[in-house]
């Protein structure tokens, strides 16, 4: 047992001895591989070395090459340029030679100076030579300033660009001689900087609305102008009061060509029922402000609601934003600068034909017969008149337009020119209805002071203070009442008195006239009169002869007589008298008569018929207008008359100012 732990030491012993002589051997083939490796880098390192040299050495050897090139280049250009003059780069080079000088010649504007002195003209150079060269000074100063326009909506920066001119020589080859020659170069100047533009708009007092995208345009232009830095901004107008109408009240043409020889009437849109809506009212619409540049605010317009005056037929609904029909008829607008005015116009209206034996109509409002009016019948209305039959041997009068749409045969028709008495009404009753109005403030304003609280009229009521201020101070109202009542009376028997006025005046006279029993019991009362004069008035002065006119297709053996315009569009005009105020046009032929319009007379054709006579005539300052005369026509201007001797087309006649005939 002992035996065998001594046989497994000496093991031990001799394992101990094989790795100790590994160890060493591992380290000596270490130690010999560490001096290989240092042989390898000293011999690469003096392989690197010899490489090195090597390539400096052909380094040097190419520099060398260059350097021997380069100076027989020069060698031979300094041959080249004996007795040569250059300029190269804005600067005057010479070679000069045993044999030649180089001469130069100044060109003008520049001066040229050799070793100090001046030279005019030619010389000649030499490489000791000290040449200067003084050339134009050209320059425009530079300048900018802002302006305000007189509103401060705009600021308009106003930039003057400078320059300045550059000369220096062109560049020349050698030559024995030189003509020297100068180019130029321009240079912009400008002078903005933006700290000083800045400083310039906050001096000026510009904070708002700055266009900086502007501002550097301006400071990178190159060219001169004006740039606009700053904008205000403009105010938004309001909108002032309006009505939206309905339908199209204004739209009058309601005729259309209907055969050879008439015309049709179309239904109008000007017609309403009781009832129906007329127009919505529209409150103003404010505006917004503006500012200007220097921040001020720039306020917009003041608006203004619509004055609304209603008259007859009409009333308000919803808080008085509507206008509604009281009662079938026309709608009539009268619009002006301080109101708009609104009415309906009843209508009278005839189903069939009408003759002497079915009576005559005379009507306040608009008539407008479906058939023809024959055998001396009458029919007369203050506003218009519509008859979609013809017209013989009748009469028909109207307040405003007349239209017939067949033809007019031995009648008598007139529009506007005998309803002056009528159309007074209108005038006499806005005069009242402007002193009733005075009247009631003054009720008012006694009322309402102290010193009439305490005297004895207050106990007698409002009739009494009426009758006093009618003594004091309205003295022409009972003047007024009375000239109603006298123009009622002329037309009260042509029944062309609307009845409301007749009650009207009635209240008038027992308020301000007869006095006793009063009906005014309080101030309502007077306002109450006041108002329905109000609507009465529009009702009359929607009658206005100034815009009458007569419209009809074909007129034989008749009279027509108009304060406005006077159309025949059909086939024209036979032995028919024929006077207007306005213009008259006639699109057919003109055959016998006699015609005169105070605004011109525009003809296709004129006729001569046996022995009759075709007569136009306008006042001094008008012209006729014929497309084809015949023969025989005669044509008068003021006083001076003309027979056309021969048959002539387009003729445009007017009177100089000596007084002869001009045909245009």
């Amino acid at each position: 047992m002992s035996g065998k732990k001594l046989s497994k030491g000496n093991k031990n012993i001799i394992e101990i001895k094989t790795g100790l002589n590994l160890s060493k051997t591992k380290k000596s083939q270490k130690k010999r591989e560490r001096k290989s490796k240092r042989l390898l880098r000293l011999l690469g390192e003096k392989f690197s070395l010899r490489k090195k040299w090597k390539e400096e050495d052909a380094i040097m050897a190419k520099d060398y090459r260059i350097r021997k090139t380069a100076m027989e280049i020069e060698e031979q250009r300094t041959e080249v340029h004996l007795g040569k003059v250059w300029v190269k780069n804005g600067q005057i080079y010479c070679k000069e030679s045993s044999a030649h000088y180089p001469t130069i010649t100044v060109s003008e504007g520049m001066h040229l100076y050799k070793n100090g002195k001046l030279v005019k003209k030619t010389t000649v150079l030499s490489e000791k030579d000290q040449l200067r060269i003084d050339f134009p000074n050209e320059r425009k100063e530079a300048s900018w300033s802002i302006q305000l326009d007189s509103s401060k909506m705009e600021a308009i920066l106003n930039l003057e660009i400078g320059y300045q001119k550059v000369y220096y020589l062109k560049d020349q080859e050698p030559s024995t001689h030189l003509d020297l020659q100068m180019e130029t170069k321009l240079k912009t100047i400008n002078p903005l900087q933006a700290t000083h533009l800045d400083q310039r708009m906050k001096e000026l007092g510009i904070t708002t609305g700055i266009q900086r995208q502007e501002i550097q345009r301006a400071l990178n232009a190159t060219e001169s102008g004006q740039f606009i830095i700053a904008k205000g901004l403009e105010p938004i107008q309001g909108i002032d009061g309006w009505v939206e109408w309905a339908s199209e009240f204004f739209d009058s043409s309601h005729l259309r060509s209907k055969e050879e020889n008439g015309i049709q009437h179309l239904a109008s849109q000007n017609f309403v029922q009781s009832g129906q809506l007329i127009g919505t009212i529209h409150p103003p619409v404010p505006g917004k402000a503006g500012y200007s540049v220097t921040g001020e605010s720039i306020p917009a317009n003041p608006t203004k609601a619509i004055q609304l005056q209603l008259g007859k037929g009409t009333d308000l609904m919803e808080q008085g934003s509507k206008i509604v029909a009281l009662l079938p008829g026309r709608v009539s607008i009268q619009q002006s600068e301080e109101k708009l005015a609104v009415c309906v116009i009843p209508r009278y209206y005839q189903s069939g034909h009408l003759s002497n034996r079915a009576g005559q109509i005379q009507f306040y409002g608009d008539v407008e017969i479906k058939g023809d009016v024959n055998e001396n019948a009458l029919v007369e209305a203050m506003h218009d008149i519509v008859v979609h039959g013809m017209v013989n041997e009748s009469k028909i009068t109207a307040g405003n337009h007349l239209i017939v749409c067949k033809n007019v045969l031995n009648g008598r028709l007139s529009a506007g020119k005998e309803f002056s008495s009528v159309m007074e009404l209108g005038g006499i009753l806005n005069e009242l209805s402007s002193q009733l109005h005075y009247l009631a403030s003054a009720v008012v304003q006694f009322f309402q002071s102290p010193q009439f609280k305490k005297s004895n009229i207050v106990n007698m009521g409002i009739s009494s203070l009426v009758r006093l201020l009618l003594q004091k101070k309205f003295r022409q109202l009972p003047s007024l009442i009375k000239k109603l009542e006298k123009s009622i009376e002329i037309n009260e028997h042509r029944h062309l008195v609307e009845p409301e006025l007749k009650e009207i005046k009635s209240e008038l006279v027992d308020a301000f006239l007869t006095l006793e029993p009063s009906p005014l019991k309080e101030v309502a009362d007077l306002e109450s009169i006041k108002e329905r004069i109000e609507k009465i008035s529009v009702f009359y002065s929607s009658c206005q002869s100034n815009d009458a006119k007569i419209i009809i297709p074909y007129a034989l053996n008749s009279e027509i007589i108009c304060s406005g315009d006077v159309s025949i569009i059909g086939k024209g005009s036979l032995d028919t008298k024929i006077f207007s105020e306005g213009r008259v046009e006639i699109k057919g032929v003109l055959c016998g008569g006699n015609v005169y319009a105070a605004k011109g007379v525009v003809v296709e054709e004129t006729w001569i018929r046996g022995g009759e006579k075709t007569k136009i005539s306008v006042p001094m300052g008008q012209s006729i207008k014929i497309n084809h005369a015949r023969r025989g026509t005669i044509i008068q201007i003021g006083n001076q008359m003309y027979r056309l001797e021969s048959e002539k087309k387009n003729v445009h006649a007017v009177l100089s100012k000596e007084g002869s005939f001009q045909f245009l």
